[in-house]
């Protein structure tokens, strides 16, 4: 158990001022620059003063239990920014900065959604937020806070006077990723932020001694809970990255975490699929990774090949695969539901793939397998059942239902929704069993405690009687060609019962764009999924790239891809635009994969 100096059972502001007593030189948070280099830094101190100083600022202009908007681009000025409103008992809600002083659709339906009093924001962004505010004048209208690395201030008396936060009070609201449906606000607590946060020290074993790393942005809640606030509640040190560093240059995560000797850095399968895309030994030199204990994998499908690579591509710089860590959370349970003990082997099931499209668990015996990586087993204090979906009764062991999740860590709702929050956080089993249970649209089933996810039941797509997932569709469209952006594709279903088709849009790289064989490209992508799945498609349609429509999190946005596509909106990509027959990739009948009779 870490050496802690402060009792369980208190929130984070009191955390954070803990440390900053205990130990106020040590660095809490870093920023590097693109070269690895730290450029900038906070020691816990520093953070607790100038959080108190915004939090002075902050309660001149609103009154306890407000809103307000943290849109801030530095790392190290949003934990001031967002520690200034858990301090002063205000409601942060963490929101992406605008994009070349343009506002993205959901910030605007945040802005309307939640009615904040404040917009804590970089200076280079007022003016953005200046418009945004004034398209909405039936709203109260919020003030324009902008935040620099010079909040030194200290809590002025009108803040000191209020009394401290407690359990029940609202800490923030995480709006989800509106990948299925608009963005909802989900109602953390105090309570359900301090529990879940000890659940994941617990589990992990983190403490003062534990370094971290990240480039998940803050506005999204593995960022934010999992990394960064976990890092400041367990004592640690967090080194940040900013997203488009890790875009650019994938492996400069991996030379962070060996530089700064991380034990705990994490992000969603597709960073680990990208930083094997992205290998040589070149740019790998001289890493050691022997240091990371806890390479956690979460907020997408985890996918046994990208595990399999990641540590084979990395096993001769150190990367032990038991380091490997799939685990499963979502905003609604504040974030983290299981995982497993850390330095413990992943655990695979290659199962038929038939039997799955019927909602039935059984081993594989052919060569028609779909392998699930298990999530590890429910943290302390939390309990997962698997239900079905339409009956609300619970299902055995190795039988497919609906994840549900009770627990201290489940958040209070969803902010100004009252019905959607007693569906999806009230749900009661149909047998008589007491208790409420989060309901979280996921798909999965238990093997002796431990976790399988499936797939979100929103996103199934259901052809000929069988269940699909689109999930795995589009990771076979994406290797059908090397034209494809990886996770930048949509399988979506058109039509109804015996009408339903399938649809596959894909957004073309760059180096692509004017050189690809449209033709060859799409006889790829059908042989790959009928050859897969049995499956015939409709139509594969290429499109531009970077049009595909994406959550803030970078979630496909499938539901409104699917919209554009019928309305004839997507950007598509003609052959007319192609100059060229691509030289370097052509469908030959030796290398197209051999059909199947399609059902």
């Amino acid at each position: 158990m870490i050496d802690v100096p402060y009792p369980k059972g208190i929130p984070l502001p009191d955390v954070l001022a803990g440390w900053a007593g205990r130990d106020p030189e040590k660095t809490a948070v870093v920023l590097v620059d693109d070269r690895g280099a730290e450029a900038g830094a906070l020691t816990y101190r520093q953070l607790h003063e100038r959080s108190l100083g915004l939090a002075g600022k902050l309660a001149t202009q609103t009154a306890r239990g407000d809103r307000v908007l943290i849109a801030v681009e530095s790392p190290l000025d949003f934990l001031i920014g967002f520690f200034a409103c858990l301090c002063s008992g205000r409601i942060a809600v963490p929101v992406i900065l605008p994009r070349r002083n343009k506002l993205r659709e959901a910030t605007r339906s945040i802005y309307q959604d939640s009615r904040p009093r404040c917009i804590v924001t970089d200076r280079v962004a007022v003016e953005a937020f200046d418009a945004l505010i004034s398209s909405f004048p039936e709203a109260e209208q919020a003030a324009c806070l902008a935040i620099d690395g010079g909040v030194t201030a200290k809590l002025d008396a009108v803040c000191r006077s209020g009394p401290p936060v407690n359990d029940a009070e609202l800490a923030f609201l995480q709006y989800t990723s509106g990948s299925t449906s608009t963005p909802k606000g989900v109602m953390v607590s105090h309570g359900n932020l301090r529990t879940n946060l000890q659940m994941i020290v617990d589990r992990w074993d983190t403490g003062p001694h534990s370094r971290f790393v990240s480039w998940i942005p803050l506005f999204h809640d593995m960022g934010l809970i999992l990394i960064a606030l976990h890092a400041i509640y367990a004592g640690g040190l967090c080194v940040f990255m900013r997203p488009a560093q890790f875009a650019q240059r994938p492996l400069l995560w991996l030379k962070v975490i060996s530089d700064y000797r991380a034990d705990v850095a994490g992000a969603p399968d597709f960073a680990y699929d990208l930083c094997v895309r992205q290998f040589s030994e070149e740019k790998a030199s001289g890493m050691d990774l022997s240091c990371w204990r806890i390479a956690f994998n979460a907020a997408e499908p985890v996918r046994a090949d990208t595990v399999r690579r990641f540590s084979s591509a990395f096993a001769p710089y150190g990367f032990r695969a038991s380091a490997t860590y799939p685990c499963y959370g979502l905003a609604e349970a504040t974030v983290f539901v299981s995982g497993g003990v850390p330095g413990a082997a992943s655990s695979f099931l290659a199962l038929d793939r038939r039997a799955l499209e019927g909602d039935r668990i059984e081993l594989a015996n052919s060569a028609d397998v779909q392998e699930l990586v298990a999530c590890g087993h429910a943290v302390t204090g939390e309990e997962i059942r698997i239900v079905g979906p339409d009956d609300c009764m619970p299902r055995a062991s190795r039988e497919l239902g609906e994840i549900w999740v009770a627990g201290p860590n489940i958040a209070r709702g969803y902010w100004d929704k009252a019905e959607a929050s007693a569906a999806t956080f009230r749900a009661q089993l149909a047998d008589g069993s007491p208790g409420y249970y989060l309901r979280t649209g996921d798909l999965g089933f238990l093997d002796g405690g431990a976790l399988f996810v499936a797939g979100r039941r929103k996103d199934m797509l259901i052809l000929r009687g069988r269940n699909f997932y689109p999930q795995d569709i589009e990771r076979h469209a994406e290797s059908a060609h090397p034209a494809v952006r990886p996770t930048c594709s949509a399988a979506v279903c058109v039509g109804e019962g015996v009408d339903a088709a399938l649809v596959v849009i894909a957004e073309i790289g760059r180096s692509w764009s004017r050189t690809v064989d449209i033709a060859a490209l799409t006889a790829a992508i059908r042989a790959a999924i009928v050859a897969e799945f049995d499956l015939h498609v409709r139509e594969v349609v290429p499109i531009r790239i970077g049009t595909i429509p994406k959550t803030t999190s970078g979630k496909i946005r499938r539901a409104e891809t699917c919209h554009r596509y019928l309305a004839g909106t997507l950007e598509r990509l003609d052959q007319d635009a192609c100059s060229t027959r691509s030289p370097e990739f052509a469908l030959t009948t030796e290398t197209a994969p051999e059909s199947r009779a399609v059902p």
